[in-house]
């Protein structure tokens, strides 16, 4: 991790001029368009089993999540929704609902699409569900082990927990003077740092 990054307003405010940067940034073009397939007028979820049909296979190909079984998901999607009030949830922020869409069948075996959970929910109600990806926990791990005094205590496997995950970013928060400042601000700051230092090869 680069020694001389901090978290704070100056450069929170550094990065989402990066990511607004569309000739630099492909990721942000895809953000504007996700939001126009995943949200109405007044921020309300889109949660047709049409939308979800546009949602799923658009946010896979446009964040390159790598999902290749979209059918199945679809379906693991819908019967969520169906059966447990998915559009109250995601407009309450209620966090469990992660736990409910991330484990997907295929062909009798259950896959973990964590990630992408957390980026569906997250496109649906961003003041709530923060985006988890493995640039963002590298980033969260280190700069809770830097030397420093610890902002939170947590593993870095027990940030695939989403209420965990979410906790300890809220202690990031808190830690650095950021409480006023968005899941969103803080995401895009964590992760333009990990790529910068390539931790990881990808989001």
């Amino acid at each position: 991790m680069n020694k001389k990054f901090t978290p704070s307003v100056t450069e929170i405010e550094r990065c989402k001029k990066e990511w607004e940067n569309e000739n630099k940034n492909p990721y942000f073009l895809a953000e504007k368009a996700l939001k126009r397939v995943f949200q109405k007028d007044g921020n309300k979820p889109r949660l047709s089993d049409i939308d979800l049909l546009t949602q799923i296979p658009l946010l896979n190909a446009l964040y390159k999540t790598n999902i290749w079984a979209i059918d199945n998901v679809y379906q693991h999607y819908k019967e969520v929704k169906d059966k447990n009030n998915l559009e109250r949830r995601l407009m309450e922020g209620d966090l469990s609902i992660v736990e409910k869409l991330r484990n997907v069948c295929l062909k009798d075996q259950e896959r973990d699409f964590y990630s992408f959970a957390t980026k569906f929910c997250s496109f649906h109600n961003p003041e709530q569900f923060p985006i988890y990806d493995s640039i963002v926990a590298d980033m969260l791990y280190a700069l809770n082990n830097n030397g420093k005094k610890p902002f939170s205590k947590f593993t870095k496997k027990s940030l695939k927990d989403y209420p965990t995950f979410v906790a300890v970013i809220r202690d990031l928060q808190k830690a650095y003077g950021l409480t006023d400042r968005s899941f969103w601000e803080i995401d895009k700051m964590l992760w333009i740092n990990g790529k910068e230092d390539n931790l990881v090869s990808a989001k």
